[in-house]
Protein backbone atom coordinates (compact mmCIF):
# COMPACT_ATOMS: atom_id res chain seq x y z
CA UNK A 1 0.00 0.00 0.00
CA UNK A 2 2.90 2.40 0.71
CA UNK A 3 4.02 1.96 -2.91
CA UNK A 4 0.51 2.85 -4.11
CA UNK A 5 0.50 5.99 -1.97
CA UNK A 6 3.98 7.02 -3.13
CA UNK A 7 3.19 6.42 -6.81
CA UNK A 8 -0.18 8.19 -6.83
CA UNK A 9 0.44 11.11 -4.50
CA UNK A 10 4.15 11.77 -4.00
CA UNK A 11 4.30 14.74 -6.35
CA UNK A 12 1.21 16.41 -4.84
CA UNK A 13 1.83 16.01 -1.09
CA UNK A 14 2.93 18.74 1.31
CA UNK A 15 4.16 18.12 4.86
CA UNK A 16 3.45 20.79 7.48
CA UNK A 17 5.42 20.96 10.73
CA UNK A 18 5.34 23.46 13.60
CA UNK A 19 9.01 24.47 13.58
CA UNK A 20 12.32 22.89 12.59
CA UNK A 21 14.26 24.73 15.23
CA UNK A 22 15.40 22.12 17.78
CA UNK A 23 17.78 19.20 17.65
CA UNK A 24 16.64 15.82 16.37
CA UNK A 25 14.02 14.20 18.63
CA UNK A 26 11.01 11.89 18.53
CA UNK A 27 8.83 14.24 16.49
CA UNK A 28 11.61 14.69 13.94
CA UNK A 29 11.91 10.88 13.66
CA UNK A 30 8.26 10.81 12.60
CA UNK A 31 8.72 13.71 10.19
CA UNK A 32 11.73 12.10 8.52
CA UNK A 33 9.89 8.78 8.18
CA UNK A 34 7.01 10.53 6.42
CA UNK A 35 9.45 12.36 4.18
CA UNK A 36 10.89 8.97 3.21
CA UNK A 37 7.34 7.93 2.29
CA UNK A 38 6.86 11.12 0.26
CA UNK A 39 10.40 12.08 -0.86
CA UNK A 40 9.23 14.82 -3.23
CA UNK A 41 7.08 16.52 -0.61
CA UNK A 42 8.31 19.92 0.63
CA UNK A 43 8.16 20.61 4.35
CA UNK A 44 6.39 23.84 5.28
CA UNK A 45 7.20 25.22 8.72
CA UNK A 46 7.10 28.53 10.59
CA UNK A 47 10.85 28.79 11.27
CA UNK A 48 13.79 26.48 10.57
CA UNK A 49 17.38 26.10 11.70
CA UNK A 50 18.25 24.26 8.50
CA UNK A 51 21.79 23.39 9.52
CA UNK A 52 20.36 20.99 12.13
CA UNK A 53 18.57 18.87 9.53
CA UNK A 54 20.80 17.18 6.98
CA UNK A 55 18.33 14.46 6.02
CA UNK A 56 16.42 16.76 3.67
CA UNK A 57 17.45 18.99 0.78
CA UNK A 58 17.28 22.44 2.34
CA UNK A 59 15.52 23.72 -0.79
CA UNK A 60 12.55 21.56 0.22
CA UNK A 61 12.12 23.43 3.51
CA UNK A 62 9.65 26.29 3.08
CA UNK A 63 9.38 28.82 5.90
CA UNK A 64 7.11 31.76 6.73
CA UNK A 65 7.73 35.46 7.35
CA UNK A 66 8.87 34.58 10.87
CA UNK A 67 12.10 33.22 9.39
CA UNK A 68 13.10 36.75 8.42
CA UNK A 69 12.99 38.02 12.02
CA UNK A 70 16.64 37.99 13.23
CA UNK A 71 17.37 35.38 15.88
CA UNK A 72 13.79 34.13 16.15
CA UNK A 73 14.63 30.62 14.91
CA UNK A 74 16.86 30.24 17.99
CA UNK A 75 14.00 31.23 20.33
CA UNK A 76 11.11 29.38 18.69
CA UNK A 77 8.92 29.51 21.83
CA UNK A 78 8.57 33.24 21.23
CA UNK A 79 6.90 32.50 17.89
CA UNK A 80 3.78 30.98 19.51
CA UNK A 81 1.64 34.15 19.50
CA UNK A 82 2.33 34.68 15.77
CA UNK A 83 2.26 31.01 14.72
CA UNK A 84 -1.47 31.03 13.81
CA UNK A 85 -0.95 33.96 11.43
CA UNK A 86 2.22 32.39 10.01
CA UNK A 87 0.58 28.99 9.41
CA UNK A 88 -2.50 30.55 7.81
CA UNK A 89 -0.27 32.51 5.42
CA UNK A 90 1.07 29.36 3.73
CA UNK A 91 0.16 28.95 0.06
CA UNK A 92 -0.73 25.30 -0.54
CA UNK A 93 -3.07 25.44 -3.54
CA UNK A 94 -0.88 23.22 -5.74
CA UNK A 95 -1.10 20.19 -3.44
CA UNK A 96 -3.78 17.48 -3.30
CA UNK A 97 -2.83 16.05 0.09
CA UNK A 98 -1.70 18.08 3.11
CA UNK A 99 -0.21 16.15 6.03
CA UNK A 100 0.40 18.14 9.21
CA UNK A 101 2.61 16.68 11.93
CA UNK A 102 1.95 18.82 14.94
CA UNK A 103 1.91 19.53 18.63
CA UNK A 104 1.07 23.15 17.89
CA UNK A 105 -0.28 25.34 15.11
CA UNK A 106 0.47 23.32 11.95
CA UNK A 107 -2.98 21.72 11.94
CA UNK A 108 -4.47 25.18 11.33
CA UNK A 109 -3.36 25.54 7.70
CA UNK A 110 -6.01 26.86 5.32
CA UNK A 111 -6.99 24.34 2.63
CA UNK A 112 -9.50 24.24 -0.25
CA UNK A 113 -12.49 21.84 -0.52
CA UNK A 114 -10.77 19.68 -3.14
CA UNK A 115 -7.72 19.14 -0.91
CA UNK A 116 -7.38 16.40 1.70
CA UNK A 117 -5.83 17.49 5.01
CA UNK A 118 -4.65 14.70 7.33
CA UNK A 119 -3.34 15.67 10.77
CA UNK A 120 -0.95 13.42 12.67
CA UNK A 121 -1.46 14.84 16.14
CA UNK A 122 1.48 14.52 18.53
CA UNK A 123 -0.51 16.18 21.33
CA UNK A 124 -2.65 19.24 21.96
CA UNK A 125 -0.18 22.01 22.89
CA UNK A 126 0.94 21.59 26.48
CA UNK A 127 1.54 25.32 26.91
CA UNK A 128 -2.16 25.98 26.31
CA UNK A 129 -3.79 23.20 28.31
CA UNK A 130 -1.28 22.42 31.06
CA UNK A 131 -0.81 25.12 33.72
CA UNK A 132 0.50 28.08 31.66
CA UNK A 133 3.08 29.06 34.26
CA UNK A 134 5.31 26.21 33.12
CA UNK A 135 5.37 27.61 29.58
CA UNK A 136 5.82 31.24 30.63
CA UNK A 137 8.78 30.32 32.82
CA UNK A 138 10.67 29.03 29.77
CA UNK A 139 10.42 32.37 27.95
CA UNK A 140 13.20 34.94 28.36
CA UNK A 141 11.98 37.77 30.57
CA UNK A 142 8.53 36.28 31.20
CA UNK A 143 8.89 35.29 34.84
CA UNK A 144 7.70 38.59 36.26
CA UNK A 145 4.16 39.00 37.55
CA UNK A 146 3.46 41.87 35.12
CA UNK A 147 4.52 40.03 31.96
CA UNK A 148 2.70 36.86 33.05
CA UNK A 149 -0.46 38.92 33.57
CA UNK A 150 -0.05 40.51 30.12
CA UNK A 151 0.39 37.10 28.46
CA UNK A 152 -2.82 35.61 29.86
CA UNK A 153 -5.16 37.19 27.26
CA UNK A 154 -2.73 36.08 24.53
CA UNK A 155 -2.91 32.51 25.80
CA UNK A 156 -6.72 32.73 25.92
CA UNK A 157 -6.75 33.78 22.26
CA UNK A 158 -4.32 31.03 21.29
CA UNK A 159 -6.44 28.46 23.11
CA UNK A 160 -9.55 29.64 21.22
CA UNK A 161 -7.71 29.54 17.89
CA UNK A 162 -6.20 26.11 18.62
CA UNK A 163 -9.61 24.60 19.35
CA UNK A 164 -11.01 26.01 16.12
CA UNK A 165 -7.95 24.88 14.13
CA UNK A 166 -8.26 21.31 15.45
CA UNK A 167 -11.48 20.92 13.40
CA UNK A 168 -9.92 22.06 10.12
CA UNK A 169 -8.25 18.75 9.10
CA UNK A 170 -10.43 16.28 7.20
CA UNK A 171 -9.02 13.45 9.31
CA UNK A 172 -6.95 13.17 12.49
CA UNK A 173 -4.61 10.40 13.60
CA UNK A 174 -3.25 10.36 17.18
CA UNK A 175 0.12 8.97 18.23
CA UNK A 176 -1.37 7.18 21.25
CA UNK A 177 -4.65 6.47 23.01
CA UNK A 178 -3.60 9.02 25.62
CA UNK A 179 -3.36 11.73 22.96
CA UNK A 180 -6.66 10.57 21.46
CA UNK A 181 -8.26 11.10 24.88
CA UNK A 182 -6.75 14.60 25.13
CA UNK A 183 -8.05 15.45 21.66
CA UNK A 184 -11.52 14.34 22.73
CA UNK A 185 -11.29 16.29 26.00
CA UNK A 186 -9.90 19.58 24.68
CA UNK A 187 -11.36 19.62 21.17
CA UNK A 188 -14.54 17.54 21.50
CA UNK A 189 -13.22 15.60 18.51
CA UNK A 190 -12.91 11.87 17.89
CA UNK A 191 -9.78 10.73 16.05
CA UNK A 192 -9.97 8.55 12.97
CA UNK A 193 -7.13 6.25 14.02
CA UNK A 194 -4.27 5.72 16.47
CA UNK A 195 -0.88 4.88 14.96
CA UNK A 196 2.07 4.54 17.31
CA UNK A 197 5.29 6.20 16.09
CA UNK A 198 8.28 4.00 15.24
CA UNK A 199 11.59 3.52 16.95
CA UNK A 200 14.80 3.50 14.95
CA UNK A 201 17.20 0.69 15.94
CA UNK A 202 20.26 2.17 17.60
CA UNK A 203 22.52 0.01 15.45
CA UNK A 204 20.91 1.40 12.28
CA UNK A 205 20.49 5.17 12.69
CA UNK A 206 17.94 6.80 10.43
CA UNK A 207 19.77 10.03 9.67
CA UNK A 208 22.55 10.33 7.17
CA UNK A 209 24.36 12.75 9.45
CA UNK A 210 24.61 9.99 12.08
CA UNK A 211 25.80 7.18 9.82
CA UNK A 212 28.41 5.06 11.59
CA UNK A 213 31.70 4.24 9.87
CA UNK A 214 33.56 1.91 12.29
CA UNK A 215 37.30 2.42 12.63
CA UNK A 216 39.98 0.94 14.86
CA UNK A 217 39.96 4.11 16.93
CA UNK A 218 36.21 3.93 17.44
CA UNK A 219 36.45 0.28 18.52
CA UNK A 220 39.12 1.22 21.07
CA UNK A 221 36.96 4.09 22.36
CA UNK A 222 34.02 1.71 22.76
CA UNK A 223 36.11 -0.69 24.85
CA UNK A 224 37.33 2.16 27.04
CA UNK A 225 33.78 3.46 27.50
CA UNK A 226 32.49 -0.03 28.31
CA UNK A 227 35.10 -0.47 31.03
CA UNK A 228 34.10 2.89 32.55
CA UNK A 229 30.42 1.92 32.52
CA UNK A 230 31.28 -1.37 34.20
CA UNK A 231 33.22 0.53 36.84
CA UNK A 232 30.19 2.76 37.37
CA UNK A 233 28.14 -0.33 38.18
CA UNK A 234 24.35 -0.50 38.07
CA UNK A 235 23.20 2.91 36.84
CA UNK A 236 19.92 4.59 35.93
CA UNK A 237 19.52 6.51 32.69
CA UNK A 238 17.38 9.46 31.60
CA UNK A 239 17.24 10.49 27.93
CA UNK A 240 15.01 13.54 27.71
CA UNK A 241 14.56 17.24 27.15
CA UNK A 242 15.15 18.83 30.53
CA UNK A 243 11.78 20.51 31.04
CA UNK A 244 9.40 20.50 33.99
CA UNK A 245 6.77 17.99 32.88
CA UNK A 246 9.46 15.32 32.37
CA UNK A 247 9.98 15.31 36.18
CA UNK A 248 13.74 14.82 36.06
CA UNK A 249 13.94 16.36 39.54
CA UNK A 250 11.97 13.37 40.86
CA UNK A 251 14.41 10.94 39.25
CA UNK A 252 17.43 12.72 40.75
CA UNK A 253 15.99 12.49 44.27
CA UNK A 254 14.94 8.86 43.76
CA UNK A 255 18.40 7.87 42.51
CA UNK A 256 19.98 9.43 45.58
CA UNK A 257 17.55 7.62 47.88
CA UNK A 258 18.21 4.32 46.09
CA UNK A 259 21.99 4.98 46.16
CA UNK A 260 22.31 4.44 42.40
CA UNK A 261 24.28 6.50 39.88
CA UNK A 262 22.18 8.46 37.39
CA UNK A 263 23.25 9.50 33.90
CA UNK A 264 21.20 12.27 32.27
CA UNK A 265 21.30 12.82 28.49
CA UNK A 266 19.68 15.96 27.13
CA UNK A 267 19.42 19.71 27.49
CA UNK A 268 16.60 22.11 28.25
CA UNK A 269 15.37 25.06 30.26
CA UNK A 270 15.57 23.18 33.59
CA UNK A 271 19.20 22.08 33.27
CA UNK A 272 20.77 24.64 35.61
CA UNK A 273 18.06 24.13 38.24
CA UNK A 274 18.60 20.36 38.09
CA UNK A 275 22.38 20.73 38.44
CA UNK A 276 21.79 22.96 41.45
CA UNK A 277 19.41 20.37 42.92
CA UNK A 278 22.01 17.60 42.55
CA UNK A 279 24.51 19.76 44.41
CA UNK A 280 27.91 18.24 45.09
CA UNK A 281 26.79 14.96 43.51
CA UNK A 282 26.52 16.66 40.09
CA UNK A 283 29.15 16.21 37.42
CA UNK A 284 28.62 18.26 34.23
CA UNK A 285 30.40 17.12 31.09
CA UNK A 286 32.61 19.85 29.71
CA UNK A 287 32.57 20.89 26.05
CA UNK A 288 34.76 18.56 24.00
CA UNK A 289 35.34 16.17 26.91
CA UNK A 290 35.44 12.50 25.92
CA UNK A 291 32.68 10.46 27.53
CA UNK A 292 35.16 7.97 29.02
CA UNK A 293 37.10 10.86 30.61
CA UNK A 294 33.87 12.36 31.89
CA UNK A 295 32.84 9.11 33.58
CA UNK A 296 36.32 8.56 35.00
CA UNK A 297 36.32 12.06 36.52
CA UNK A 298 32.86 11.57 38.00
CA UNK A 299 33.90 8.25 39.55
CA UNK A 300 37.12 9.63 41.03
CA UNK A 301 35.22 12.59 42.53
CA UNK A 302 32.40 10.35 43.78
CA UNK A 303 29.84 12.37 41.83
CA UNK A 304 26.84 10.17 41.05
CA UNK A 305 24.53 12.49 39.04
CA UNK A 306 26.17 12.90 35.64
CA UNK A 307 24.88 15.49 33.17
CA UNK A 308 26.09 14.66 29.65
CA UNK A 309 24.13 17.15 27.55
CA UNK A 310 23.98 16.05 23.90
CA UNK A 311 25.75 12.80 23.03
CA UNK A 312 26.73 11.08 19.80
CA UNK A 313 24.69 8.24 18.38
CA UNK A 314 27.37 5.73 19.37
CA UNK A 315 27.51 7.04 22.95
CA UNK A 316 23.75 6.90 23.28
CA UNK A 317 23.78 3.31 22.03
CA UNK A 318 26.30 2.12 24.62
CA UNK A 319 24.69 4.05 27.46
CA UNK A 320 21.28 2.49 26.76
CA UNK A 321 22.67 -1.00 26.24
CA UNK A 322 24.50 -0.98 29.58
CA UNK A 323 21.96 0.90 31.72
CA UNK A 324 20.20 -1.04 34.45
CA UNK A 325 17.00 0.87 33.66
CA UNK A 326 15.72 3.80 31.60
CA UNK A 327 13.53 6.06 33.74
CA UNK A 328 10.61 8.06 32.30
CA UNK A 329 9.02 9.72 35.33
CA UNK A 330 6.71 12.19 33.55
CA UNK A 331 3.57 11.48 31.55
CA UNK A 332 4.78 11.11 27.96
CA UNK A 333 2.54 11.65 24.93
CA UNK A 334 4.21 8.50 23.63
CA UNK A 335 7.94 8.16 24.43
CA UNK A 336 9.92 6.68 21.53
CA UNK A 337 13.02 6.39 23.72
CA UNK A 338 11.18 3.67 25.67
CA UNK A 339 10.97 1.55 22.52
CA UNK A 340 14.65 2.21 21.76
CA UNK A 341 15.56 0.92 25.23
CA UNK A 342 13.25 -2.09 24.95
CA UNK A 343 14.84 -3.00 21.61
CA UNK A 344 18.17 -3.25 23.43
CA UNK A 345 16.70 -5.43 26.17
CA UNK A 346 16.98 -2.64 28.75
CA UNK A 347 14.46 -2.26 31.57
CA UNK A 348 12.03 0.67 31.29
CA UNK A 349 10.31 2.37 34.20
CA UNK A 350 7.55 4.62 32.85
CA UNK A 351 4.49 6.43 34.12
CA UNK A 352 1.33 4.34 34.02
CA UNK A 353 -0.52 7.03 32.04
CA UNK A 354 2.17 7.53 29.38
CA UNK A 355 1.54 6.54 25.79
CA UNK A 356 4.50 4.14 25.92
CA UNK A 357 2.71 2.16 28.67
CA UNK A 358 0.09 1.21 26.05
CA UNK A 359 2.84 -0.70 24.24
CA UNK A 360 5.31 -1.83 26.92
CA UNK A 361 3.26 -3.95 29.32
CA UNK A 362 3.57 -3.85 33.10
CA UNK A 363 5.86 -6.50 34.59
CA UNK A 364 6.82 -7.71 31.11
CA UNK A 365 8.71 -5.07 29.11
CA UNK A 366 8.39 -2.30 31.68
CA UNK A 367 7.35 -1.36 35.18
CA UNK A 368 4.49 1.13 35.31
CA UNK A 369 4.51 3.65 38.13
CA UNK A 370 2.44 6.55 39.41
CA UNK A 371 4.98 7.96 41.86
CA UNK A 372 4.38 11.52 43.00
CA UNK A 373 7.30 11.56 45.42
CA UNK A 374 10.96 10.58 45.10
CA UNK A 375 10.61 7.99 47.86
CA UNK A 376 7.75 6.30 45.98
CA UNK A 377 9.84 6.21 42.79
CA UNK A 378 12.82 4.79 44.72
CA UNK A 379 10.51 2.04 46.00
CA UNK A 380 9.45 1.28 42.41
CA UNK A 381 13.12 0.98 41.39
CA UNK A 382 13.73 -1.51 44.21
CA UNK A 383 10.61 -3.51 43.26
CA UNK A 384 11.77 -3.79 39.65
CA UNK A 385 15.20 -4.90 40.87
CA UNK A 386 13.60 -7.97 42.47
CA UNK A 387 11.45 -8.73 39.42
CA UNK A 388 12.47 -11.48 36.99
CA UNK A 389 12.98 -9.44 33.83
CA UNK A 390 13.38 -11.19 30.46
CA UNK A 391 15.19 -8.91 27.95
CA UNK A 392 14.03 -11.07 25.04
CA UNK A 393 10.40 -10.15 25.74
CA UNK A 394 11.29 -6.49 25.25
CA UNK A 395 13.37 -7.07 22.13
CA UNK A 396 10.64 -9.18 20.51
CA UNK A 397 7.90 -6.61 21.20
CA UNK A 398 9.95 -3.62 20.02
CA UNK A 399 10.38 -5.24 16.62
CA UNK A 400 6.65 -4.79 16.03
CA UNK A 401 7.13 -1.00 15.93
CA UNK A 402 9.74 -0.52 13.24
CA UNK A 403 9.88 2.24 10.65
CA UNK A 404 8.76 -0.24 7.96
CA UNK A 405 5.64 -1.20 9.91
CA UNK A 406 4.86 2.44 10.71
CA UNK A 407 5.06 3.50 7.07
CA UNK A 408 2.89 0.57 6.00
CA UNK A 409 0.22 1.43 8.60
CA UNK A 410 0.37 5.15 7.89
CA UNK A 411 0.18 4.72 4.10
CA UNK A 412 -2.68 2.23 4.37
CA UNK A 413 -4.65 4.50 6.72
CA UNK A 414 -3.95 7.59 4.60
CA UNK A 415 -5.17 5.83 1.47
CA UNK A 416 -8.41 4.69 3.14
CA UNK A 417 -9.13 8.12 4.65
CA UNK A 418 -8.34 9.83 1.34
CA UNK A 419 -10.73 7.49 -0.51
CA UNK A 420 -13.42 8.16 2.09
CA UNK A 421 -12.93 11.93 1.74
CA UNK A 422 -13.06 11.69 -2.06
CA UNK A 423 -16.50 10.06 -1.98
CA UNK A 424 -18.09 12.69 0.24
Amino acid sequence: MSKIIRRQFSSSVALIYDHLAIRYGGAEVVLECLHDLFPLAPIFTTVAEKSQFNWIDHAQIKTTFLQRVPGLKHHYRLTAPLSPLAIESLELDQFDIIISVTAGAAKGVITKPHQFHLCYQLTPPRYLYDPPEGYLDTLPGFKSILTSWMMKPVLRYLRWWDRAAAHRPDATIAISKLVAERISKFYNLNVDAVIYPPYIPLRHPITRQNTIHPTQGMQANRKTLLSQLQALGKYLLVVSRLVKYKKIDLVIKAAQIAHLPLIIIGTGSEKQDLIKQAGRAAYVRRAGEKLSVCLSSALSNQQSIIFLGQVSHQEKQQLIQNAWALIMAGIEDFGIIGLEAAAEGTRVICHQQSGISEVLKHRKQAWHQTASTARELATVIKQFDKHQFNPQDSIKLARLYTKTQFLHDFANTTYKLFQKHSTI
